[in-house]
């Protein structure tokens, strides 16, 4: 019996395009890639470095200049991913695969996702603005516009200037019992219903598993 398209899909592994760029911005993408494969996803990840051309005429002192960087590329990256191994989580992946282009940089990882048949792209984002943004580009942008498979743009986590929601009070007893007398018309007792005083809130969450042995929904908290 041949195996059909399906079990094929299934049986080969999740392939990734992660553009690292040796800064913050490409480190957070690549945190992000490895933490998706600590998932149970079979990954193969594409980790893709592109050395940016300038927009003039190609001299050939330009040209000389950009072999010289092209040669010396491949092992500054290498030494650079080994020294960021350290602080990066464990990996599931089951392949890694280290790749130098030349180019725009947002061009260039999208033909590497064409040429591995990638799954997904993961870039990070410098969130410049102003004439940094016109002068450097957005990669992440660029992507976001000649990708023709799905992109995930990674900004590192920080709530520090955020306020998290309040979390809402139980509904008293009181309260549960106006509801049930009547029929729902009523959401709080006398006392939590009177000016001046804070209304509590109701909130409910459910946790959905996916997949054929354990699929179905838990109540309770995150």
């Amino acid at each position: 019996m041949s195996e059909t398209n399906e079990n094929k899909e299934s049986a080969a592994p999740f392939r990734v395009v992660v553009g690292m760029d040796m800064e913050a911005a490409g480190e957070a993408a690549l945190y992000e890639a490895l933490r998706l494969a600590r998932f149970g996803t079979e990954e193969h990840l594409h980790l893709v470095h592109v050395l940016s051309t300038p927009g003039a005429a190609r001299t050939e002192r330009a040209l000389q200049e950009l072999d010289a960087r092209l040669e010396a590329a491949p092992a500054k990256f290498r030494d650079y991913l080994i020294a960021l191994s350290e602080r990066m989580p464990q990996t599931g992946a089951r392949a890694v695969t280290l790749h130098v282009r030349a180019g725009v940089a947002s061009t260039e990882l999208h033909q590497v996702a064409i040429d591995v048949n990638a799954d997904l792209i993961v870039v990070g984002t410098h969130n410049r603005q102003g004439l940094a943004k016109m002068l450097l580009g957005n990669t992440a942008q660029d992507l976001l516009q000649i990708a023709h498979c799905p992109v995930m743009v990674v900004r590192p986590k920080d709530f520090s200037v955020d306020q998290p929601t309040e979390a809402p009070d139980p509904a008293c007893a009181d309260c549960v019992a106006a509801r049930k007398a009547s029929g729902g018309e009523a959401l709080w007792c006398e006392f939590h219903s009177r000016p001046r005083v804070r209304v509590h809130g109701v909130a409910s969450s459910e946790v959905f598993s996916f997949g054929a042995h354990g699929a179905g929904i838990q109540t309770g908290g995150l």
